[in-house]
């Protein structure tokens, strides 16, 4: 995947994450989120599912305060990490940090564990 590209749709991640709002071009419709924590497990298929899992499980805005995302064969790894403390995330992307796919300039699966 085109860096230029990781970069963008990583930055607007990092709008989505902090605000709950997506920005155009995130996202496409069908996007399928699986959202798997150490004690529990959340899928959502397509957008406004997404952006309800997101804000019932974190309603408030928040501080991404740092981030990475790295171009893989068929999409990109993107890593995140809430407050000085907070565990990293991970969200996006094929290899063994996570799982996720993009069509044409818009992710549509999200894997996060």
């Amino acid at each position: 995947m085109d860096a230029d590209l990781v970069r963008a749709l990583s930055e607007k991640m990092v709008t989505f994450l902090q605000t709950g709002t997506i920005p155009e071009g995130l996202f496409r419709p069908d996007i399928f989120l699986d959202l798997t924590m150490p004690t529990w497990r959340v899928q959502a298929a397509g957008a406004e599912e997404l952006i309800a899992e997101r804000k019932q499980g974190h309603p408030g805005p928040g501080k991404v305060t740092r981030w990475r995302a790295d171009p893989t064969p068929t999409g990109f790894v993107f890593e995140e990490r809430w407050g000085p403390r907070g565990p990293a995330v991970v969200l996006a992307g094929d290899d063994a940090r996570g799982s996720g796919r993009r069509q044409d300039s818009r992710a549509h699966r999200l894997l996060h564990w």
